[in-house]
């Protein structure tokens, strides 16, 4: 192999393998970003919207009929709380029917419009009952507008069921492409630690060595030639006494020689120049691979950045989580009190009562869908974190190397 290749291979060979390890460090990190973001906004985001449907349904319009119903609060109060709740529920399912659905959420989704088109003519004569102070028909709306709604949150909490179940299914996604990262990583990392630790830079400078040290024997060898060759000139002069015609072949056979000395003089510099050239070209390598590992060195800082953004916002879903699962305690304690007036209500209010066990159960969900979040947020800071410890180490072998080449 020519001292040029040695050359090529020996600085090309650590930066090719480093950049690999780097490159696809960078394609893993984005994979996982994706998935991050797929169950923010296409499962955490419409979970919350779902609630808010469900919570306007079955707490702020069941529960404004009935404290109606029960001299607690006034009619025209309960046709206001009514009719904040219709604007709420109307703004979060548009928010909600803005992303593009799979087949079964498609298919859910439609059966609950139909649903809101038989519950939007029971509200609109519940509107005007309290607009008309009718608490005898407030009465029987009572119970009709709870068999409307009841089909209406059953379905929604279908719709809540199939977020979490997508959510699960990204998350083991997300797994997969981490355990794919390490085993493609951990031999790529291997590998450079190999190439650019000083056991490869000793390798490499013996092979630089060997070849310098046969040029300087060469060049050895062509001076020992020119010594014999100027003794022999000696002799030849030395017996030119003896005739005329020895004198001639002597002379003869000196323009020879010298002609012959003259080319090994020409090859000795020649190969003197070339080592040369070779030394350069060698010094030149070495400041561009250095030049190469500071921008690399550079390119896994950011990627470090970018991992710390990325477990900012697995804690903003962590947080959202909480915030859920303080929503579902609210909802069992408005459940709760709403179980003891129907209980003081008496026979008037057996239907509340059945409407408060509903939405207690709908809180138990939201509580245990908020835990179920929080812990695939727990596995995914995890994964974060021991890919950055992997950055870090990759990082630290990019400095080493960068020192090595600093130092020869």
């Amino acid at each position: 192999m020519k001292l040029s290749e040695k050359l090529y291979l020996g600085f090309g060979l650590p930066l090719i393998t480093l950049c690999i390890v780097g490159f696809y460090a960078i394609y893993s990190f984005n994979q996982i970003n994706h998935r991050i973001e797929t169950i923010y906004d296409d499962r955490v985001v419409p979970l919350s919207q779902l609630k808010r449907v469900s919570d306007n349904y079955a707490i702020q319009i069941i529960d404004a009929v009935n404290k109606a119903n029960t001299n607690q609060i006034s009619l025209m109060q309960a046709l206001i709380s009514v009719q904040k709740a219709q604007v709420e529920i109307e703004k979060n399912w548009q928010l909600y029917t803005q992303r593009d659905f799979k087949n079964e959420e498609k298919h859910l989704a439609e059966e609950v419009e139909i649903m809101f088109a038989k519950a939007e003519k029971d509200l609109q004569n519940l509107e005007q009952v309290l607009r008309a102070s009718d608490r005898t028909t407030l009465d029987r709306l009572d119970g009709e507008l709870y068999l409307a709604i009841d089909p209406i949150t059953q379905r929604i909490d279908r719709l809540t069921e199939l977020q979490l179940k997508v959510a699960g299914q990204e998350r083991k996604i997300a797994g997969n492409i981490y355990r794919e990262t390490l085993l493609v990583f951990i031999p790529l990392l291997i590998v450079a630690i190999l190439v650019g630790s000083p056991a490869g830079f000793i390798i490499i400078r013996r092979s630089l060595t060997a070849a310098l040290q046969e040029v300087i024997n060469v060049i050895a060898v062509s001076s020992r030639e020119i010594d014999s060759i100027a003794e022999e000139q000696e002799r030849i002069i030395s017996q030119q006494a003896v005739s005329v015609h020895q004198t001639t072949i002597s002379i003869n056979e000196l323009s020879q020689t010298a002609k012959k000395s003259a080319q090994q003089a020409q090859s000795t510099v020649s190969n003197a120049t070339d080592a040369l050239q070779l030394s350069e070209a060698r010094n030149q390598a070495a400041e561009q691979t250095l030049k190469d590992m500071i921008t690399l060195d550079q390119q896994v800082n950011l990627m470090v950045i970018k991992i710390g953004e990325l477990n900012q916002h697995a804690q903003e879903i962590a947080s959202i989580s909480e915030l859920v699962s303080n929503l579902g305690n609210q909802t069992n304690m408005l459940a709760l009190n709403a179980a003891v007036e129907a209980v003081r209500a008496g026979e008037y209010g057996r239907g509340f009562g059945v409407v408060a066990t509903e939405i207690r159960k709908l809180a138990d969900e939201s509580r245990d869908s908020a835990v179920k979040i929080n812990h695939l947020v727990n596995e995914i800071q995890g994964a974060i974190g021991d890919t950055m410890m992997i950055a870090d180490r990759g990082k630290a072998t990019v400095q080493n190397s960068s020192n090595i080449k600093s130092d020869e």
